[in-house]
């Protein structure tokens, strides 16, 4: 949020209106998270009788496709697969059962909502599509990851009075490609597969066939320092913020169970070291 904070505010000295990408990930399929998701999918067309059946082959290239492009050994990859697929295909039954022994069981000692959001077993939901693909990205686009980013992105730019255009979520586009079949969005290693075709002939090779994964990345650990070291010394961008969200009442409360844990945390970024590391490790 700093960054895109950051970035708001330097566009507002030079314009009213921004576009934004946010949604092309969770419309089209660019998260790597989401591979397993298409392999169940894939996996279930091959017992399909249904127009489109895959065949086994497919499943196993697209596996080891999947395994190079992500770096991981194809033993643990197939690992991870596995489970994702024995998962998916718990039977409803068995799944209902096991939601009532959490709620049940827990519910005095855990809130609902952690509960939920930790044991997807114990979420009540109706599936809206047959494929495993679809299903995530409707559920991510609606209601599990999009809705926080669009908060915060428009708390941030209407602080800047700047409005800010997100042209992926136009509803024309959503619907359309919310009817696509799944491997219009994932084949094999290719994440967003509709949207690299589309802009083939418009964008460099470089830039469509692009394999790596950024978000916004930025240098977390140096900002989280009161000065960065280069050849010069220069005030951290988000000095101010670090010391005032560690010192704050509320952080205090909630976060950091003695005060005293704190102090050497300012007393660390005023020195110029970082904390990046968990912030349970401060409790």
């Amino acid at each position: 949020m700093f960054s895109q904070w950051q970035v708001l505010q330097l566009a507002s000295g030079h314009v009213k209106v921004t576009l934004e990408g946010q949604g092309a990930d969770e419309l089209l399929g660019g998260y790597t998270h989401y591979y397993n998701y298409y392999l169940t999918s894939l996996f279930k067309r091959i017992f399909s009788s249904r127009p489109g059946q895959a065949p086994f082959s497919k499943y196993v290239n697209d596996l080891r496709a999947i395994a190079r492009h992500t770096q991981t050994p194809l033993s643990q990859s197939l690992l991870t697969a596995v489970k994702h697929l024995i998962h998916r295909r718990t039977p409803v039954l068995l799944k209902k059962g096991v939601r009532s022994l959490f709620s049940r069981g827990l519910s005095d000692l855990v809130e609902a909502e952690w509960l939920q959001y930790n044991f997807p077993v114990c979420r009540e939901r109706e599936p809206k599509f047959a494929d495993d693909l679809n299903e995530i990205l409707y559920r991510e686009l609606t209601r599990d990851n999009l809705p926080m980013l669009l908060k915060n992105g428009d708390r941030i730019s209407m602080a800047f009075s700047v409005e800010s255009r997100l042209p992926f979520l136009d509803y024309r586009l959503v619907e359309f490609a919310s009817e696509l079949p799944y491997n219009h969005k994932i084949n094999g290693a290719t994440t967003k597969v509709l949207l690299r075709n589309a802009l083939r002939n418009d964008l460099p090779s470089p830039v469509i066939n692009r394999g790596d994964k950024k978000g916004f990345p930025t240098p977390f650990g140096l900002w989280l320092k009161f000065r960065c070291v280069t050849t010069h010394t220069i005030p951290s961008p988000a000095a101010p913020f670090a010391s005032e969200g560690f010192s704050h009442r509320t952080a205090r409360s909630k976060f950091w169970r003695s005060t005293a844990a704190v102090k050497p945390i300012i007393a660390g970024l005023s020195g110029g070291c970082s904390i990046w590391k968990p912030g349970w490790a401060f409790t």
